[in-house]
């Protein structure tokens, strides 16, 4: 949103590009703080308002349940593991 209302503000040839490198600059810098470290989830965020056209009413729901989803992937993808990793070990047992 910060590209957009950039751009907005700014009327010469290059806004567009200037205020993109500024931003993905302090979009890399904003790793150092703990809770901004995940940057592939920062441009996604970005990509995102973008492809809405700026409409970040609906890019934050579904930025929202994104991160639901892959939380429970991440869970049941572990279960999953878990779950088929202690049938193999018992299975190792037996064959012995």
């Amino acid at each position: 949103m910060v590209i957009i209302q950039m751009c907005n503000h700014m009327e010469f040839t290059y806004a567009g590009a200037i205020s993109t490198a500024v931003i993905t600059f302090v979009m890399c810098i904003q790793a150092k703080i703990k809770l901004f470290e995940f940057i592939p989830g920062t441009f996604i965020g970005s990509f995102s308002t973008f492809a809405s056209g700026g409409d970040w009413k609906a890019v934050v729901p579904a930025l929202i349940l994104g991160a639901i989803l892959a939380l429970l992937c991440e869970s049941s993808g572990i279960w999953l593991f878990n779950v088929t990793n202690r049938n193999t070990d018992s299975q190792e047992n037996v064959d012995m």
